[in-house]
């Protein structure tokens, strides 16, 4: 008696998460495209979508006109840019592309956003420091 064994592959790409730090007031890009990989599947959908497009190169939701595809989505350059990115937009940030078929096939990168301070801002913090040192100085030693 023969048996007979069946083989379902299941396909999807996964990247640990990656930081990208970005100046407030400035466009940030989080990168995303895909390719093949080997594995189990996670849990379909997103979450908090912020942009979607289905079955073409047009986005048909975005949450804001500051979520822009820039890139050539048609050479599987997804990635999601940021404008005039706010201290707000921190936070961890997914991608998913969902190709449906005999199997779902997900491809999944997830992205940190870090803001690292504006030097004026830094510049303008040490002028205050420096000047109420000063202050202090010539009300102590007049």
């Amino acid at each position: 008696r023969k048996q007979h064994y069946s083989l379902m592959c299941l396909y999807y790409y996964y990247s640990e998460a990656m930081n990208v730090i970005g100046l407030i007031g400035h466009n940030i890009t989080l990168p995303c495209g895909f390719c093949w990989g080997q594995g189990q599947l996670p849990v379909s959908k997103c979450s908090n979508t912020i942009l979607s497009s289905y079955g073409t190169a047009a986005v048909d939701f975005r949450q804001s006109s500051r979520y822009q595809l820039l890139g050539r989505v048609t050479d599987g350059d997804i990635s999601l840019t940021i404008l005039n990115a706010q201290q707000s937009d921190a936070g961890v940030y997914g991608c998913r592309v969902e190709i449906p078929g005999v199997t779902m096939r997900n491809y999944i990168t997830f992205c940190n956003i870090y803001f690292s301070m504006y030097l004026e801002n830094i510049a303008r913090i040490g002028a205050i420091f420096f000047c109420s040192i000063i202050i202090i100085l010539v009300l102590y030693f007049p």
